[in-house]
């Protein structure tokens, strides 16, 4: 399927990446249209020369004349090496980001159908889902086709096990903390390589940093602009108490403000039945009223409070 090829691609490229010899790898894909591989080759096109470690030298096409589906992957001499990598251990980065989880999601009730720090979906038994465990995975990797690698891998771990093994998963990776316009670029290409396996309509994304800013546009798996943001507050508060552009959008800002770089891959068929069972305006408006009411400096000090040293 186009999940466990991305899987695989990724990997793959990340391997010839690392490898300083030359390198001409060809990756057999049986029963696969040529549509599905050359989406691939053109999300690795647009995005190697934009995030380092992507293989900036690697040519990837499709196989001509091949008798199966395959991609072909060639670069010539000279390891482009990976990013640096996080220093943070894994057991600090993930107990730090479990405690974001109970004191956000569960405490503050950022997100309704979030039990704890291991269970998500709960409340949603009388729309057919049964609450499920929430899976941690660590990246030391700070972009590039290794940490690719480790999200894809991600997500397939993810759609193997049950909903009720694994409801949703959070891929944690603190080598990208202290560089956000980074994250925001490999985020994008996790959206289009998403696009490009047609996973969409089986996995669901949130982006998620200790430096998060919104975009001023709508774009899936982010925080809403403000003026969506300004909207639900009229809509659900009354314009009287409506805050400042600023403060509304500080507010959805630390609602995506974790201890350290993160991925969140959710199960689409669950999203759309929480969607069906929550005002998005009500739900909204009453997080950045939560935001307001604990205040910047205590938000940002319990953020640092749970992030590792590194």
């Amino acid at each position: 399927d186009r999940v466990s090829l991305a899987a695989r691609f990724w990997r793959t490229l990340a391997q010839l990446v690392a490898d300083p010899g030359p390198g001409d790898v060809v990756l057999a894909a049986p029963g696969m249209k040529a549509e599905a591989l050359r989406a691939l080759a053109e999300v690795h096109g647009e995005f190697k020369g934009r995030i380092p470690g992507l293989g900036q030298s690697v040519a990837v096409e499709v196989a001509a004349g091949a008798p199966c589906g395959c991609l072909r992957l060639r670069k010539p001499a000279g390891g482009e090496g990976r990013p640096r990598a996080s220093a943070v251990r894994e057991a600090e980065a993930v107990r730090g980001t479990q405690a974001w989880v109970e004191r956000v999601l569960v405490s503050m009730k950022v997100c309704p159908f979030t039990g704890s720090k291991s269970t998500a979906a709960v409340g949603l038994e009388e729309a057919g889902v049964s609450p499920g465990g929430i899976a941690y995975r660590f990246t030391a990797e700070a972009g590039g086709a290794a940490l690719m690698a480790d999200f894809w891998e991600a997500v397939v771990g993810l759609l193997v096990a049950s909903e009720e093994e694994q409801a949703t998963v959070l891929l944690v990776a603190p080598a990208l903390d202290g560089d956000f316009p980074t994250y925001r670029a490999v985020s994008n290409l996790v959206d289009a390589s998403t696009v490009a396996a047609t996973a969409f309509v089986e996995i669901g994304l949130a982006f998620f940093h200790p430096r998060y800013e919104a975009p001023q546009e709508l774009l899936f798996g982010h925080m809403r602009p403000v003026s969506v943001l300004r909207q639900y507050w009229e809509e659900v508060m009354g314009r009287e108490s409506l805050p400042s552009d600023s403060e509304l959008k500080k507010a959805g800002d630390y609602e995506r403000r974790t201890p350290h770089a993160t991925f969140n891959v959710l199960r689409q068929g669950q999203l759309k039945k929480a969607e069906g069972r929550r005002a998005s305006n009500q739900l909204y408006a009453q997080n950045m009223k939560r935001m307001l009411e604990v205040g910047w400096e205590e938000l940002q000090r319990l953020l640092e409070s749970e992030t590792a040293p590194g």
